[in-house]
C-alpha cells in the first residue's frame, strides 16, 4: 500500500465519464480487501503522518455519476490567503471547469455544484493551484441503480499535458449493474507507469449517503 511518492506538484481533478472497457486487472498486494479495512486505515493514516506529513487545507468537490454532486469543504485557502479565515472562497476562486460548462450547475447557497453526464460528454473540475504534499478528501454521493460504463474519477495530476510521462494518485469509482456492489479502483502512476491497480469491495451502500474518500500523501507514504 506505500509507494515511492511522486515529488512533482499536482493539481486536483474530478471528472465523470463514459469509460469504453474496463480491465480486469489483478491487485499488486494480497488480501487487498483487508487492506481497505476502516481498522487498517486508521493505523495506516496514523503511521503516516507520524513521518511528518504536513496537513494543508483545501477546498474539494464530491461527484456523482450520471448526476454528479460535487459537495465542497468551507475553509480553503492558499498559503498566502490562510491570514483571511473569514472569507470563504467560492467554487470560482478555486476550480475551473474542465469540458462541457453548460454540464454544470450551482446550488442557491453556492456550495454545492450539479455536474451532468449525456451521451455526448461529461465534465470535472479542477484546482487552479498545484499542490505537493498533504491530505485530500473528497465527500461523495455515487449514483444508484444501473450506472454500468459510467466512471467518476478523483485524482491527483502533475500535468495532463505531459501524458504519457505524467504522475496520478487515482480514485476511479466504476459504475455497475442495479443490485451489484459498487468498486473502486485505485491506481499510482509514476513517469506514466502505473501497474499497482487495486480494486476494493466497499462494506457500506456508496450510494446511500455521502462518505470521505481521503489521500494521505508526504515524502515517504502514499496512503
Amino acid at each position: 500500500l506505500c509507494f515511492a511518492p511522486p515529488q512533482r506538484q499536482h493539481r486536483l481533478r474530478s471528472a465523470t465519464l463514459f469509460r469504453l472497457r474496463s480491465p480486469l486487472l489483478p491487485p499488486t498486494l494480497s488480501r487487498h480487501g483487508d487492506l481497505f479495512s476502516p481498522s487498517t486505515l486508521q493505523a495506516l493514516v496514523a503511521a503516516a503522518r507520524a513521518m511528518g506529513s504536513r496537513r494543508r487545507p483545501l477546498l474539494v468537490g464530491a461527484l456523482l455519476a450520471v448526476v454528479a454532486v460535487a459537495s465542497c469543504v468551507p475553509g480553503a485557502w492558499s498559503a498566502g490567503e490562510a491570514g483571511n479565515a473569514t472569507t470563504t472562497p467560492t467554487f470560482g476562486d478555486n476550480f475551473e471547469i474542465t469540458g462541457a460548462e453548460d454540464h454544470v450547475k450551482t446550488s442557491a447557497d453556492g456550495q454545492t455544484w450539479y455536474l451532468y453526464l449525456d451521451q455526448k460528454t461529461g465534465v470535472g473540475f479542477q484546482t487552479k493551484q498545484r499542490y505537493l504534499f498533504g491530505w485530500f478528501s473528497m465527500k461523495l454521493k455515487l449514483v444508484g441503480n444501473d450506472s454500468a460504463g459510467v466512471v467518476t474519477a478523483y485524482y491527483m495530476c502533475s500535468d495532463v499535458d505531459a501524458a504519457p510521462q505524467r504522475d496520478e494518485l487515482d480514485f476511479e469509482f466504476l459504475g455497475n449493474r442495479t443490485g451489484q456492489p459498487y468498486i473502486i479502483q485505485t491506481n499510482v502512476y509514476h513517469n506514466g507507469v502505473g501497474g499497482r491497480e487495486m480494486r476494493h469491495s466497499l462494506w457500506f451502500d456508496p450510494t446511500a449517503d455521502f462518505h470521505s474518500y481521503s489521500i494521505l500523501w508526504n515524502a515517504k507514504n502514499i496512503v
